[in-house]
């Protein structure tokens, strides 16, 4: 999972957070999240109900996409994500 660092005030590029590690964030940090995105991640690694906000008392919107169907691959999410914008 990839949240970007420039809400939370730290390098202007992704941070990584995997298998939920949400809870390294400090409180105050993860309070200031207001979206979470998620792509291609194996459901039963992370899913999306560990990921709800209201898990850990905060308000971000949650995106959480699989890998997108065949022919498309796992290299093919961010795409799909776009493609689904109006």
């Amino acid at each position: 999972m990839v949240v970007s660092a420039s809400i939370l005030n730290l390098q202007p590029h992704a941070l990584r957070i995997g298998d939920n590690n949400l809870n390294r964030l400090p409180e105050e940090q993860r309070n200031r999240l207001e979206l979470v995105v998620v792509l291609g991640v194996d459901p039963k690694k992370v899913s999306a109900h560990a990921l709800n906000a209201n898990r850990y008392n905060a308000h971000w919107e949650l995106v959480y996409r699989n890998d997108p169907p065949p022919p498309l691959t796992h290299i093919d999410g961010p795409r799909a994500l776009l493609a689904e914008l109006p």
